[in-house]
């Protein structure tokens, strides 16, 4: 079953932000990560949430997921991203495919 990681993230410090996605994203990559949804405009409907920039990486299951987030690379460069964000995130299961 596919499995997303949703993050809202205010980038604080640019030049750290942006030496993180350089690392992230081989990593993402490597452990079959896709991203779906990589900042560009949100227009909110409902509700008070309005994202600053929102990320969706789809994964083909939980654990590939996990794998990615919990590998040492990416612990490795976790702490840029902790320095020059605030950020919120959840992983969400998708639905079983449809024949």
């Amino acid at each position: 079953m596919k499995a997303y990681l949703v993050a809202d993230i205010e980038v604080l410090e640019t030049g750290v932000y942006e030496e993180y996605v350089r690392a992230a994203q081989p990593i993402v990559l490597q452990h079959g990560g896709r991203y779906l949804v990589r900042g560009g405009s949100a227009l909110p409907v409902c509700g008070d949430w309005n994202p600053k920039r929102l990320l969706i990486i789809e994964f083909d299951s939980l654990s590939q997921l996990q794998g990615c987030f919990g590998s040492e690379e990416y612990k490795r460069i976790a702490p840029l991203r902790l320095a020059s964000t605030r950020s919120r995130s959840v992983i969400v299961e998708g639905t079983p495919d449809a024949g």
